[in-house]
C-alpha cells in the first residue's frame, strides 16, 4: 500500500545554492548509488519541507546543499564533504553507517522524516 511521508530538511543555509535529496528503497541501491526518488528543493527557508508519496516499506533519505551551484558534492581531499549535508537517522556523529543504520520504515500516512543539514 502506498504512503504519503512528509521530509522535513532543518538547518538549511538560506539564499546559497540548492538542495538535492535522494530517497533510497534497499540496501544494494543505497550501496550502488541507485535513487529510488530524487529531488531538488531551492534553499529559500531554513526549514524545508517535500512530500513523498511511497510503498510501505524501509527507505533512507539523503541530501545535500549545494552552496556553489555546481550540481555536485564537493569534497576535500580525504573524502569530507565541504558542503552540508544530511541523512536519515544520522545525527552527525561519527561515520554515517549504511543503509541498516539510516534507514526509516515508512508504515503509515503523514509520517515526517527529518533531516538535519549538517557541515563538517
Amino acid at each position: 500500500m502506498d504512503r504519503i511521508f512528509t521530509i522535513e530538511i532543518r538547518n538549511v543555509a538560506v539564499s546559497h545554492g540548492k538542495v538535492y535529496v535522494a530517497v533510497f528503497n534497499s540496501e544494494s541501491t543505497y550501496k550502488k548509488g541507485e535513487q529510488y526518488a530524487g529531488f531538488v528543493l531551492n534553499a529559500d527557508s531554513p526549514t524545508l519541507f517535500h512530500s513523498l508519496e511511497v510503498p510501505e516499506g524501509e527507505y533512507v533519505i539523503s541530501a545535500f546543499q549545494d552552496i556553489n551551484n555546481n550540481g555536485k558534492l564537493d569534497m576535500n581531499f580525504l573524502g569530507i564533504p565541504k558542503e552540508p549535508i544530511g541523512m536519515s537517522n544520522y545525527s552527525g556523529t561519527g561515520i554515517p553507517g549504511g543503509f541498516e543504520r539510516l534507514k526509516v520504515g515508512i508504515r503509515a500516512d503523514n509520517q515526517v522524516v527529518i533531516v538535519n543539514m549538517i557541515k563538517f
